[in-house]
Order: C-alpha cells, then structure tokens, then sequence
C-alpha cells in the first residue's frame, strides 16, 4: 500500500507528543506535510516538532488540553494563523483503564474517559471543520480501537468513548462529504506503546491470530494512506488493524 506525498498539506494530531501519536506526527512529517502536534504536556509536543525539524520537516508543537473547547480553538487558531490552512486531522488522543464490572464503573471515571476519548474528538473535529471543508483534500482520521468493535467484558467507560467514535466518524463523513472531506476510523489492537506496559501479559490476556502486537508505525502508515490523495472515494469506513482478531456482529 502506498501512503502518496502530503507535500504542501498541513495537518495537526491530538496526542501528539507520545505514543502512537508521536510516531503519526514523524510519519506524516516523512511525507512532506507541515505537522502540528497537540498534547497535553507541552514539553513533549514541543519535543516531537523539534525532531520534525532537525530531519528537515516543518512542525510546531502546542501544549493544549482536549477537553477544552477554548483551548483546542486556540490552538487551531494559532495553526491557521502559522500556515493559513489546515488539511489533515488526526484526533488521536485518549486514555485507557482497566475498570471491572458494571457495579464498579465510578461516575468520576466515566466522565473522565468521554471527556479525553469522546468530547476532544468533537473539540477537534468542531474546530477543524471550516478549515478541512475549503482545504482542496480534507482529511479527518479518527483512532477509536479494537475495543470498540470487539468489548472485552470490562471497562465500560472505555467502551463505551471508544465504541462512540465510531458512530460518530461515520456521522461526520456523512456531513463532509458534499465538501470532498472523507472521514474514516482506524479500530488498532493491541500496539507497542506505553499504554501496554506488560506486552507478554496483554498477549496471554488477549490472543492476537498474528501472533504479536503491533508496531506505532503500522498504525501510521495506515494513517498517511488516509490522509493522501490515494484515499479520496474511501470515506465513512471502520478499519481495524488488529492482527486478525475476529469482529463479530460488525
């Protein structure tokens, strides 16, 4: 699968300063695009444009808290007022638990999870869209997870943030399409990041067909293949990189 040139194309990623969104925000650079990586800690964001820069790319970082309406119009604002457009966006950000049974899933928690998962999905996204909808090739990617197709039985919060991304991609690329945007869900499995601090217990706990976990890159290359012109008619869809494991009912 070729994953096309983004030259001249500017995109922001929530989330970006660690994790799988570290590496989208190196590998959407590597394909020429001007990148933008929002994240919490600022520090980090900052950290990830400098590598952009130092390998020839063009980047910037911003410390921005997703959960806030005002803080990711800021930063989508100080995006636009840097490059004067915005193409690509790839809400990314979120946070996993490990929470059992419906009896102890806390009120806290819940709205913790949809606030990071779910609300900075619609934050970005609401922000973004009068930029993607004049942008010549709009792009938005959403991660949700294989959670969100396949629960495990626990972790209700988590799923149900997850499981709402789905619905709410498909929504949006509904809405944009008129416009030429395409909007679509990546659902990964289980990924080699900091989120998965025991890869050999994630293995026994959830067996992948493949046999391993993923790699960060793998993810974003699917990523760039959607941001690119090659995935203009592909808009609306669920894509899970999962290592075969099974989607029943979906």
């Amino acid at each position: 699968m070729s994953t096309g040139s983004l030259e001249g194309r500017v995109g922001v990623v929530t989330g970006g300063g660690q994790g799988m969104g570290r590496t989208h925000c190196i590998e959407l650079a590597r394909r020429g695009a001007t990148v933008v990586s929002l994240d919490l800690d600022g520090a980090a964001a900052e950290a990830v444009a400098a590598e952009i820069v130092a390998a020839g790319g063009t980047a910037m970082g911003i410390a921005c808290d997703i959960t806030s309406r005002n803080a990711v119009e800021a930063a989508v604002a100080a995006t636009t007022d840097a490059y004067g457009r915005l193409d690509i966006v790839v809400s990314n950000a979120g946070l996993v638990n490990d929470e059992s049974g419906i009896e102890d899933t806390d009120d806290a928690e819940w709205r913790r999870m949809l606030a990071v998962n779910l609300d900075g999905a619609l934050n970005i996204c609401r922000a973004t869209a009068p930029w993607v909808r004049r942008s010549p090739a709009g792009r938005v990617v959403i991660i949700s997870s294989a959670w969100g197709q396949v629960p495990p039985g626990h972790s209700y919060s988590y799923i149900a943030a997850k499981g709402g991304l789905i619905a709410f991609a498909k929504n949006l690329a509904l809405e944009l399409a008129s416009d030429g945007v395409t909007v679509n869900s990546i659902t990964p499995g289980s990924i080699k990041t900091r989120m998965v601090p025991d890869p050999e217990r994630e293995l026994a706990m959830y067996p992948i067909p493949i046999g391993r976990m993923a790699e960060p890159e793998e993810v974003s290359h699917l990523v760039c293949y959607l941001a690119s012109d090659e995935a203009g008619f592909l808009t609306g869809a669920t894509i899970p990189i999962n290592g075969g494991t099974p989607i029943v009912g979906i």
